[in-house]
């Protein structure tokens, strides 16, 4: 098929037919030349220019906005619906604004687009490049040219773009995106490069330290969403960008309190993470000395933050506790009950604890894991108040199991001020041993690939580790600092039932408070194993003893050379 280079009409007298193509990688246009609307009006004109004075017909424009002309799988709809129409001889000319509107994959690329429309009869012309005229070997030998000159400047504005934010991000500054709710931007100098950093915006960031406050003092998260969503609090900065009210969600308010960057803490997004949806998608970016790196000042300080994600990690694997300021049950709501899976086990207002995912969790097979209220209850205080009784400080087990108790009892009774920097280093000392582990799943997942990816895993493993050596410095330090209470054993274990038991009649613990209960429990117990059973038990449970399917595991040190080595292994 030869093209209608010579040629001022088709063989039955009409005007060559004439469509154009346009391509832009953003949704924008200003209604300059510079935008799509201008660019294809100035295809329009050409078209009525034509050829040897002869205007073309210009019957058609193609437009692929938003999509790269780079990108290997960035797809193209109106590009391959014109390549269509011209292997079926609906056109005779395309017209284009510039050739790296067509394509920016560089010469062989663009050579082959033209050898395609050169075999369909289609004769190529720009706009703003009148020398580009595939209809003669000149024209052929530039657009060869112009394609390899177009390749080049795609690939120093990507290498350009690539080490400015290389410079932003060594700076601490907020790369791309609007910015998360309570926070503006503003610009600022460093080192001679422009960034952008956080600060709180007057009209959101007391949202977001009222949200932060709520979820500490264990409120519902249910019960927040739905006071925000009927004070008609934005749940997106600057509100939603069509004027209509942002949905609030559970899962909402766990990616905004996830987000480091609301407390001025620098944050990069875990692709993988986003691209499935979690809420904890964002890797703390870390001073050389294992410090967070700060930018600007946030809606909440840094160690409220970090409480903040302590609290949120204590959710996701214990239910919260009830509205009532006195609990309805002993164990229920606190943790401490859990199946051999790691689930919780709650309290439904039933004789039983119950698996909160009995079921999803596959060591219960889709039974669901129960155990009797009372039983349950009687045997750990019974047992726990035992234990106790009969430990030896001079023996190693035993003087580890009352350090780690007096620290939890510590975190109770002692000075308000010196235990809130304790929580909130012992929650920071929590983020950093899970983005420790997080490395390794991310190395394991093919993040860190080839030399120059194990250079930055070990980098950003060495800064982590620094950190928590740090931070359990401070913490030996805070707990130096604190006073160490005197635990009272021999009032908890006080009895004046006849048969010595310690939560019988006369017992402490059969006229302490539910609290006080608690707190004993929590201070000795890290959590319960339920097991399950090999048969069912059914009737009178004559003969049945709830320690058969129960294990403790006792509270340890927080520095606990063994709970390092689980954590590592």
């Amino acid at each position: 098929m030869t093209t209608h280079l010579d040629l001022t009409a088709r063989p039955d007298g009409s005007p060559l037919r004439a469509r154009s193509y346009d391509r832009q990688s953003e949704r924008r246009d200003d209604g300059s030349t510079g935008g799509p609307s201008g660019r294809r009006n100035a295809c329009i004109a050409r078209a009525a220019q034509g050829a040897h004075g002869v205007p073309f017909a210009h019957t058609g424009h193609y437009e692929d906005i938003g999509r790269s002309g780079w990108d290997l799988k960035a797809a193209r709809p109106d590009f391959d619906r014109m390549m269509e129409d011209a292997r079926r001889g609906e056109f005779d000319v395309l017209i284009i604004f510039a050739l790296s509107r067509l394509t920016r994959k560089g010469f062989r690329d663009a050579l082959d687009i033209h050898d395609e429309l050169q075999k369909c009869g289609v004769r190529l012309i720009s706009v703003t490049e009148p020398f580009l005229d595939t209809g003669d070997p000149m024209g052929v030998a530039m657009f060869a040219l112009i394609a390899a000159m177009a390749e080049q400047q795609s690939t120093d504005k990507s290498a350009f773009g690539k080490s400015t934010n290389a410079a932003i991000r060594e700076r601490g500054g907020w790369l791309g995106g609007r910015p998360s709710l309570g926070l503006r931007m503003r610009k600022k100098i460093v080192d001679g490069v422009t960034i952008r950093v956080p600060e709180p915006e007057p009209a959101e960031a007391p949202f977001i330290d009222e949200l932060a406050t709520r979820v500490l003092a264990r409120e519902k998260m249910h019960t927040i969403m739905e006071d925000y969503a009927a004070r008609e609090i934005p749940s997106v900065s600057g509100g939603h960008k069509d004027g209509e009210m942002p949905h609030w969600s559970v899962t909402r308010i766990h990616r905004i309190l996830r987000d480091p960057r609301i407390a001025g803490i620098v944050g990069d997004v875990i692709p993988e993470r986003a691209a499935k949806g979690h809420p904890d998608r964002y890797r703390i970016r870390r001073n050389d000395d294992g410090t967070p790196m700060l930018a600007g000042k946030g809606a909440i300080s840094p160690e409220k933050w970090f409480l903040v994600q302590a609290e949120l990690d204590r959710r996701s694997v214990e239910r919260g506790p009830r509205s009532s300021d006195k609990p309805r049950s002993l164990l229920g709501g606190t943790g401490l009950v859990k199946c051999e899976s790691g689930f919780a086990f709650s309290w439904g207002g039933q004789d039983n604890y119950a698996c909160s995912r009995h079921t999803t969790c596959p060591a219960h097979k889709g039974r669901r894991r129960t155990v009797k209220t009372r039983h349950l209850d009687e045997w750990l205080a019974r047992t726990v108040l035992t234990r106790i009784a009969a430990l030896d400080p001079h023996d190693e087990e035993d003087a580890a199991m009352l350090s780690a108790a007096a620290s939890a009892y510590q975190g109770a009774v002692g000075s308000p001020d010196l235990v809130a920097e304790r929580n909130s280093v012992q929650a920071e000392l929590a983020t950093v041993t899970r983005e420790i582990g997080e490395l390794y799943e991310d190395r394991r997942a093919g993040v860190y690939p080839g030399p120059r990816g194990r250079a930055e895993f070990i980098k950003d493993l060495n800064a982590r580790q620094q950190e928590e050596i740090r931070l359990n410095n401070a913490l030996d330090a805070l707990n130096r600092k604190l006073e160490s209470p005197v635990l009272p054993i021999e009032e908890w274990c006080a009895t004046d039932d006849p048969d010595g038991d310690p939560i019988g009649e006369g017992s402490w613990w059969k006229s302490a408070s539910a609290e006080d209960r608690q707190l004993l429990l929590k201070i000795f117990v890290d959590h319960v194993t339920v097991n399950g059973v090999d048969k069912k038990i059914s009737g009178r449970t004559r003969g049945y003893h709830v320690g058969k399917r129960a294990e403790i595991h006792w509270r340890r040190p927080e520095n606990d050379e063994t709970e390092s080595e689980a954590r590592n292994a």
